[in-house]
């Protein structure tokens, strides 16, 4: 649940063909960020929008905003957020993006914080 996987051409589920495919990265909600940036930045070369700690959660960071050293210049990590793969609270597994579940996106990114509710309750 650490894993770290680079993508030259990410494409949201739902987007095949409507978005442009961008380079991105998909953490497991178990990593730190001093483990993505020691794979993304140290080994690939690349950027990631993270935080100032690097002992925090990647998914902890996400959902309450991201705001990290570099915000300022490049924007916040929820903000960066393409994708994610959740469990909700009836059992399923979702893939949410922009696309597939915007509301729930949504809320991901720091719109919802901890309150949250879909329409679907």
């Amino acid at each position: 649940m650490h894993g770290i996987t680079l993508h030259e051409a990410f494409v949201a589920r739902g987007g095949e063909g409507l978005d442009a495919p961008c380079p991105a990265v998909t953490v497991e909600s178990g990593a730190v960020w001093m483990d993505v940036y020691d794979a993304v930045t140290t080994r690939a070369g690349r950027y990631v929008q993270g935080g100032g700690c690097a002992t925090v959660g990647v998914a902890g960071l996400v959902q309450s905003g991201g705001f990290g050293s570099f915000s300022k210049r490049f924007g916040s990590a929820a903000g960066s957020l393409l994708e994610a793969e959740l469990v909700t609270a009836d059992g399923l597994l979702r893939t949410v993006n922009a696309r597939t579940e915007p509301d729930l996106f949504w809320a991901l990114r720091g719109g919802g914080g901890g309150s949250w509710v879909s329409s679907r309750s």
